[in-house]
């Protein structure tokens, strides 16, 4: 590998290997982010570089990842994504690189985070990112904010009769609708909008909406 990489004495123990203790969730509608940043990149890294990045519960339980980098000239970014089965990977390229996690789950658990150099950073890369809107009234409305890098949607509620009558509306900055659709419709295509508005249109409270964000890095 040191072969491969520019100023290769920059990336000796460059990357390692960290632990998180993820405590139980108090809600299973919304993971909180752990206050704890993790630095994952010893400042020895020096540059930026393709990162492969991976994160995996000692069980099976989904967690979410805040992960923040910076990269050539300091350029970089946030996102989020969720780690469904207990386990997300990814290549990124970045010179430094934090994470931030947080349990979807009532029961403590630990998450073990390793980042490796690699020589490129693939295209088309998957990830996905769950949110859930609970208790949402009759005919109300809930503003979600478009996440970093969604390309498709799928929604999905605790009762499946009640799918067709989840409105959803993808408002531009202007505050105008440029696309509906509604819960049944699947790979919904994310529109270049702020915010994705959840209307409720059944007649009876809906418990539990999830929204199935599909991230392309």
């Amino acid at each position: 590998m040191a072969s491969q990489c520019p100023n290769a004495a920059q990336f000796h123990d460059a990357t390692r290997q960290a632990n998180f203790i993820l405590p139980a969730s108090p809600d299973a509608m919304t993971p909180v982010i752990t206050n704890a940043i993790l630095p994952i990149i010893r400042p020895e890294a020096g540059v930026a570089w393709p990162r492969l990045v991976t994160l995996m519960s000692d069980t099976s339980l989904a967690f979410d990842a805040e992960v923040t980098w910076t990269g050539g000239k300091g350029a970089g970014g946030t996102f989020r994504c969720t780690a469904v089965g207990g386990i997300v990977r990814f290549v990124i390229a970045a010179a430094t690189l934090q994470i931030r996690v947080a349990n979807w789950s009532s029961v403590a658990h630990n998450v073990r985070a390793s980042v490796d150099d690699v020589p490129t950073v693939p295209h088309g890369q998957q990830l996905t990112l769950i949110q859930r809107i609970g208790q949402l009234g009759i005919a109300a409305t809930a503003g979600i904010p478009i996440p970093r890098f969604a390309k498709l949607l799928n929604v999905d509620s605790d009762l499946l009769a009640q799918n067709p009558n989840i409105a959803l509306d993808f408002i531009d900055s202007f505050a105008s609708i440029i696309s509906t659709k509604v819960g049944t419709d699947t790979d919904i295509a994310v529109m270049p909008a702020t915010r994705l508005d959840v209307t409720n249109n059944n007649g009876a409270v809906a418990s539990s909406i999830v929204l199935d964000w599909r991230l392309s890095l």
